[in-house]
């Protein structure tokens, strides 16, 4: 995993949630400053700072290394829509867990 790679996906995040670079800054408690250099920079992340920028997304570090590492073998799985189902809150995943459920009863049928 490079750090070009865990930036993409931040910025990815980023925009999916529709953060500025402000708001994640607010949000993380990193400096603004810190933010701008990583991102225009493409500077080394630090790992304090990648885990408050993931816990803004309601991630912990291990979800977002699994998201990175599962995007490295994504050619062979189905278009599952990672970005929407990782925003989506854990009630709303069980909703949509549901969902699927009720689909494959259906189809068996």
């Amino acid at each position: 995993m490079d750090n070009e790679q865990i930036l993409r996906k931040i910025e990815e995040l980023m925009a999916l949630r529709g953060l500025t670079r402000y708001k994640l800054s607010i949000a993380s408690d990193i400096n603004q400053s810190t933010l701008t250099t990583m991102f225009n920079k493409r500077s080394v992340i630090s790992v304090a700072n990648l885990e408050r920028i993931c816990s803004v997304f309601g991630l912990r570090l291990s979800d977002f290394f699994q998201m990175l590492e599962s995007e490295k073998g994504s050619q062979n799985l189905k278009d599952f829509p990672m970005l929407e189902w990782e925003a989506l809150p854990q009630t709303d995943k069980q909703i949509m867990v549901g969902i699927m459920k009720l689909m494959q009863q259906r189809k068996k049928k």
